[in-house]
């Protein structure tokens, strides 16, 4: 949960989005309109959607979700990628002209100028032993 944004994250929450249906890897919205217990939301409950790319799914995250996040006007797209070498970018994308146009790139750690509720922060790359 992104509280102190009045945000709420969750996975595996599907969208309607016309005849559409997909399911964003993280659908990040509003906490008030935001039922978890709800499979599906309409696009007007939605403020960013997160998508993990993947080789295997790198067309659908680069074009067709995107096209479609796009058509029901959901002004947030992210898209987190990771490289041959194992290095996350994360690529920011707004809403304009019934489009997305990139607004930042990350890898590592930082914050974008947009949107201001995204901080990226570089996990360990390994886990503490167990005791």
């Amino acid at each position: 949960m992104l509280p102190e944004a009045g945000l709420q994250a969750e996975l595996g929450v599907g969208l309607h989005v016309g005849e559409d249906e997909v399911v964003p890897d993280v659908t990040i919205a509003a906490q008030a309109p935001f039922d978890v217990r709800a499979p599906w939301l309409g696009p007007a409950d939605v403020v960013a959607v997160v998508e993990v790319e993947i080789r295997f799914n790198r067309r659908m995250d680069r074009t067709v979700k995107p096209e479609i996040y796009a058509s029901a006007g959901i002004t947030t797209y992210l898209r987190v990628e990771l490289d041959d070498e194992g290095h996350l970018t994360l690529v920011t994308h707004e809403l304009r002209d019934g489009r997305y146009a990139e607004t930042g790139r990350i890898t590592g750690s930082g914050t974008p100028t947009s949107p201001p509720w995204v901080c990226v922060s570089p996990l360990p790359r390994s886990r503490p032993a167990r005791s």
